[in-house]
């Protein structure tokens, strides 16, 4: 008997070649898993860029809409009105919007995604110094509890909890630093990106940058040197025949 359940535990092993098989057969459908997966994650990366994009021409479509003769136009008293009534967007999703494309660039947006750029926008109007966003990618913040909040590293849910708490420690929850972009600054950027549009051939980058300053918001230009040089110029030979 001793034999016989030897016999019989031996030639249930199975051999070599089968086993061998069966793990490359296992190895197989994880690698075609493994490239299922990485696919599917460019696949998400190219669609935020796309959200991001859209996002971005939404804002650009927005500052035109957000102009008193073009709301009035279209028949509504006011910019949020005509956002509720016509988009289905609320006056603080239309407000975001309009941001985004006002003071980030497009790079910004992309590489953030739509959600944190919003959440740092917050953080940037929140905080007691003139931060901006490119700023506070990478800062260490100590919040008003005496923590620190590693930007680059927190969740978006905890920028906004961090906004949130800045905010209540000014004792004014909700309400903006006395920094910040104006209503109309959007649509008068957009007017001189125009104007020098025309001027140029090709629009250059620009951004708005909240600040205390009366004059309303600064701008950040980006355009190549060759460009600058030919504004430059035009600007010269403005004033020379003025002169």
């Amino acid at each position: 008997m001793a034999k016989a359940k030897g016999a019989a535990k031996g030639s249930s092993k199975l051999p070599a070649a089968l086993v061998k098989n069966a793990l490359a057969k296992k190895d197989a459908r994880r690698a075609a898993l493994a490239r299922e997966g990485f696919a599917a994650i460019a696949d998400v990366h190219a669609l935020r860029t796309k959200i991001a994009d859209d996002f971005l021409a939404m804002g650009r479509a927005l500052v035109t809409l957000k102009r008193r003769e073009v709301y009035e136009a279209v028949g509504f008293d006011t910019f949020e009105a005509l956002a509720e009534a016509k988009l289905d967007l609320s006056a603080t999703r239309a407000a975001t919007l309009v941001a985004l494309f006002a003071r980030l660039d497009a790079e910004t947006v992309r590489a953030l995604g739509v959600d944190r750029a919003s959440a740092l926008m917050n953080l940037a109007d929140a905080t007691p110094a003139d931060d901006d966003v490119p700023a506070l990618m990478t800062a260490k913040l100590t919040l008003p509890d005496g923590s620190v909040l590693d930007v680059a590293k927190a969740s978006v849910p905890a920028i906004v909890a961090a906004a949130t708490a800045f905010r209540r420690a000014r004792g004014t929850p909700g309400a903006r630093r006395g920094f910040t972009v104006g209503a109309v600054d959007p649509a008068r950027l957009e007017a001189a990106l125009r104007t020098l549009e025309a001027a140029l051939g090709h629009r250059p980058v620009a951004r708005l940058v909240a600040t205390r300053k009366k004059t309303g918001a600064d701008v950040t230009l980006r355009m190549t040197l060759e460009a600058f040089e030919g504004l430059a110029k035009r600007v010269g030979r403005a004033k020379t025949g003025r002169g």
